[in-house]
C-alpha cells in the first residue's frame, strides 16, 4: 500500500511501477542482503498489531569513512504521526550507544516538507544543499537537503 501511494511514488523515484507483492517480496530480500553482506539494515516500522506503518534502513557499513545514511518512508496511515521521527531517533541512538559511526547524515528533496520535519524533529540539522540533482515522480529534479547530528 504504501509502495503504490502517490505521494511515496513522487518522492521515491527508484519504485516500480507499479508496485505489487513481487516488488515487496523483492525489496525484503534486498534488505536481508543488505544485511547478510553488513552493508546496512532495514527496518519496518510497525504498531502493536504489527501493522506496517514505515520502513527505516541504515546504510553505509564498510565504506571507506565511518559516515552512515538513514532513510525512510511512511504508510499513509502513519503519516503526521511521529513514528518515523522517533524510529530515527531511536537508531541515532543506537549508532551512538555502540559507537557505529563517526557522523550519520539524512538527505531529503527540498520540496519534501514531511521528510524533512522527520529529520528534524529527530534533532538533525540541515547541512548543505545540493542543487536539481534528486529526480522526482514528475520528470522534474528538486535540491537535496542534506541533514547531520548536530
Amino acid at each position: 500500500e504504501a509502495c503504490s501511494d502517490a505521494d511515496t511514488q513522487h518522492w521515491l523515484v527508484s519504485l516500480p511501477r507499479p508496485y505489487g507483492r513481487t516488488d515487496a517480496a523483492a525489496y525484503v530480500e534486498s534488505a536481508r542482503e543488505l544485511a547478510a553482506t553488513r552493508a546496512g539494515w532495514t527496518w519496518c516500522i510497525a504498531d502493536e498489531a504489527d501493522r506496517c506503518l514505515g520502513s527505516l534502513s541504515l546504510e553505509g557499513f564498510g565504506g571507506y569513512a565511518r559516515r552512515l545514511e538513514i532513510g525512510y518512508w511512511a504508510h499513509p496511515d502513519a503519516r503526521g504521526q511521529g513514528v518515523v521521527a522517533e524510529a530515527v531517533r531511536l537508531v541515532t541512538g543506537h549508532v551512538e550507544q555502540h559507537d557505529l559511526a563517526d557522523s550519520v547524515i539524512i538527505r531529503c528533496a527540498a520540496e519534501n516538507s514531511a521528510s524533512r520535519r522527520v529529520a528534524e524533529a529527530a534533532g538533525y540539522i540541515q547541512c548543505g544543499v545540493q542543487p536539481a540533482c534528486e529526480p522526482l515522480g514528475d520528470g522534474t529534479l528538486d535540491d537535496l537537503i542534506s541533514y547531520t547530528q548536530p
